[in-house]
């Protein structure tokens, strides 16, 4: 929170500049919020540290089955 009250979110490559931190964004969520634009609106809700590790567990899964879906071999044709 800025001293005025204004929330801001710092991603993984900053500091936080001394500000004070009220929340903490679970890791499945930060593309989202990556994406956000100045001035677009966002609400935060919150959760238990079991609830945020199973949303991860749940997001990985969904990735290994598409990888599965679309295997790479890493050689280029």
């Amino acid at each position: 929170m800025t001293p005025s009250g204004q929330p801001i979110i710092f991603l993984n490559d900053s500091i936080g500049g001394g500000y004070a931190k009220i929340a903490h964004i679970i890791s499945s969520d930060l593309p989202k919020i990556a994406q956000l634009r100045p001035g677009n609106f966002i609400s935060f809700a919150p959760i238990t540290l079991s609830r945020a590790h199973q949303i991860l567990r749940e997001e990985e899964d969904k990735f290994v089955r598409l990888k599965r879906m679309f295997p790479f071999s890493g050689q280029t044709p």
